[in-house]
């Protein structure tokens, strides 16, 4: 699934109507999973103070994590642009709360010139090894000598870091943060797929957008550039389109997917009925990207251009 962000109205949101609220609408097709996996925007915990300077800063309440439990959440990536929002303290808060739930995580590296571990599940006799990394980090989110961070999405970082990984896995999973926020797949996205792909990736899942681009296949190797956002406050109308991604791995076979449209527009995930309108419309855009109806891949999705920021 898509991102998820437990700060600002989502917290609201959860304190009103508590933590199976967030994840009740989409818990039949959550349990039906091996393994559901996300990109937590936000970290959680107490205190910490702007790390860095940006625009945007999230962070949620350590008991917050509560709702990724009841969802049945099992792994999330945090190489994105916001764990570090409030500093090495919150984030690892986060860590912590993460940990103590029998929550998996990627994505980070506790000092600079030190690779990430990648994280193995078994899965009915299938090992996969997930990796996280970041291509849009905000200065002071990369480790350094004496401080943690995200992994950078580097194909000089990356590769070396997957040919590793498949040593032990039948499948490697590489979770990404790229592209560009409201906007088709960029040139940069491009280049990043084709570099995994060649380095062996079997499954690439981005995130960042905050809106839904297209799944392709380049070779053995399957892409959905972006899920858009899953759990998240923004009402920008085309961030409302959302999938649940169902993918079905088996040994020496390609990794085949299918998408459960979702709108967000109540402020949680909703399935739709493969009939609506709204969901025929999600599968388009997993398919084809914006160019199905004339625009190209970098275009922003017309809906945005009607929509209040």
């Amino acid at each position: 699934m898509g991102d998820i962000n437990l700060g600002r109205r989502m917290g609201d949101l959860l304190k009103k109507n508590g933590d199976a609220w967030a994840f009740q609408a989409c818990k039949p097709f959550l349990d039906q999973a091996d393994l559901a996996v996300c990109n937590l925007e936000s970290p959680v915990g107490d205190g910490g103070e702007e790390y860095t300077e940006k625009s945007v800063y999230l962070k949620g309440k350590p008991d917050d994590l509560n709702a990724l439990s009841y969802g049945g959440i099992g792994l999330v990536t945090l190489a994105n642009n916001h764990v570090l929002d409030y500093g090495p303290e919150v984030m690892n808060q986060t860590i912590d709360g993460l940990d103590r739930r029998g929550i998996l995580h990627t994505g980070l590296t506790s000092s600079s010139g030190k690779s990430q571990e990648p994280v193995y599940v078994e899965v009915q006799g299938v090992t996969l090894a997930f990796l996280g990394f970041c291509s849009v980090c905000p200065g002071k989110f990369e480790a350094d000598s004496d401080r943690p961070g995200v992994e950078v999405a580097l194909s000089s970082v990356m590769l070396p870091e997957i040919k590793r990984a498949k040593k032990k896995a039948d499948f490697v999973i590489v979770l990404v943060h790229w592209g560009t926020e409201y906007y088709g797949v960029n040139d940069l996205q491009k280049k990043l797929a084709l570099s995994l792909h060649k380095g062996g990736a079997d499954l690439v899942i981005g995130a960042h957008p905050h809106v839904l681009q297209k799944i392709q296949r380049l070779g053995k190797t399957l892409v959905a550039y972006s899920l858009g956002d899953f759990l998240f406050d923004l009402t920008h109308a085309a961030c409302q389109d959302s999938c649940l991604l169902q993918v079905d791995l088996q040994k020496g076979k390609k990794p085949q997917w299918k998408a459960v449209a979702l709108d967000l527009s109540s402020g949680r995930p909703e399935p739709l009925a493969e009939q609506n309108e709204q969901a025929q419309m999600i599968q388009q855009i997993l398919k084809k990207g914006y160019e199905y109806n004339g625009r190209k891949d970098e275009k922003v999705n017309p809906k945005i251009l009607n929509s209040k920021f």
